[in-house]
Order: C-alpha cells, then sequence, then structure tokens
C-alpha cells in the first residue's frame, strides 16, 4: 500500500449514501461467509472520479477500448494492491435500485463476493434531475 493509504475506519468520510452502499456490501459478503471488506483512500478516490464522470456523461465505458479501465484508475488514484481491477458500475432511479441490478449480476454478483477482494472504495454521486451513478471499486492484498 502507498505512504498514507493505510486502512480506514469503517465509515470516516463517506457520505450517507457511500456508507449504506458500504453497509450493503459488507451485509452480503457476511452473508455469504466471507470476510469483510476494508475501506481503501486510494479506491475510494477511483471510486468517486469514476462516479462523478458516470453522473456527468451517463455513460459506462465498458468495452470502450480507449477509455481507461479500472486498473489504470486504480493506480491513478495510487493504488498499490496485488490484486486490482474489479469495478463495478450503476446508473439507476436510487440506491435500492443499484443494489438489486448488482445482485441480480451473476458477473458483479461474483466480483462483490471474491475472497481476494479484501479493498474497497464506495462512491454515488447524484444524477440530475433525479437517479444516482454508484462505483465500487475492489482489490486485495
Amino acid at each position: 500500500m502507498a505512504a498514507g493509504d493505510g486502512p480506514m475506519g469503517a465509515c470516516d468520510g463517506l457520505t450517507r449514501a457511500e456508507a449504506e452502499l458500504f453497509a450493503w456490501l459488507q451485509e452480503v459478503r457476511t452473508r455469504a461467509g466471507r470476510l469483510p471488506a476494508r475501506l481503501h483512500p486510494g479506491l475510494l478516490r477511483a471510486a468517486r472520479e469514476k462516479a462523478a464522470e458516470l453522473a456527468a456523461t451517463l455513460r459506462a465505458d465498458h468495452g470502450d477500448p480507449w477509455a481507461p479501465g479500472p486498473r489504470e484508475r486504480q493506480a491513478a488514484s495510487g493504488v498499490r494492491l496485488r490484486v486490482m481491477g474489479g469495478e463495478l458500475l450503476a446508473l439507476q432511479p436510487d440506491l435500492a435500485r443499484v443494489r438489486l441490478a448488482w445482485w441480480a449480476s451473476p458477473a458483479h454478483r461474483t466480483l462483490l463476493l471474491l475472497p481476494e477482494h479484501r479493498w474497497v472504495g464506495v462512491a454515488v454521486a447524484p444524477v440530475r434531475p433525479r437517479g444516482v451513478a454508484a462505483c465500487v471499486e475492489l482489490g486485495g492484498d
């Protein structure tokens, strides 16, 4: 981990929506028999940048060969973990629908529950006129 990127407390510096998303993540991991994830400041920076971009453009760049991928975004945010590159994105009317969409998707559910994804960053940005852009960045040591 880079200097200054030590573990954060359970909800240090999170918005109410981010804390809600983080609590849900912990709940589903615990229910599945996984260890809880820990907040990582670099992953939090990467998630907030991506959620803001998603809210502004209303476009997820899955599959865009010219857009930086999650691994590149995480590295640019100073993340130095052995396992990098897990990312979940959603544009939905509210956080409840974000959680439902991710849980209904086998690929997203797998990323959330991978045992090696012990570090996370979560972000929620408002979408005008209403809605949310959510991002979870995942990594492990």
